[in-house]
């Protein structure tokens, strides 16, 4: 199963028009005097027609690296088997979770490089 957190994905346009027109909103939760970052919450798990895990990506516009992070949505706590994917049997979460992430970088225009 390909590791999702620790690839290298980019977008070739960072321009914050055209982050804005996507669904992105400026984040200063993260962002810096010197970084600024805007973000991107999709679903990527659903119980019935809830969402139990959102994911969240993040691109800095000063260098563009981007983050794909996935949390609870309850608790805003990470989902360390996205991350740690040897250990525990959630093969079958996974790989939704996978799918969900993949489709939004594809609808975004986020390739993925390296």
């Amino acid at each position: 199963m390909e590791q999702i957190a620790y690839s290298k994905y980019r977008l070739k346009r960072i321009e914050k028009e055209k982050l804005l027109s996507i669904g992105f909103y400026y984040d200063k939760s993260i962002s810096s005097r010197e970084s600024h970052y805007y973000s991107y919450q999709f679903p990527v798990y659903t119980i019935g027609n809830k969402p139990s895990m959102m994911g969240l990506i993040s691109i800095d516009t000063t260098d563009g690296e981007l983050f794909i992070n996935v949390y609870k949505t309850s608790s805003k706590e990470s989902y360390a088997p996205f991350y740690q994917t040897t250990y525990g049997n959630y093969h079958a979460v996974l790989e939704v979770i996978n799918r969900n992430v993949l489709a939004e970088l594809r609808k975004i225009g986020i390739e993925r490089y390296e």
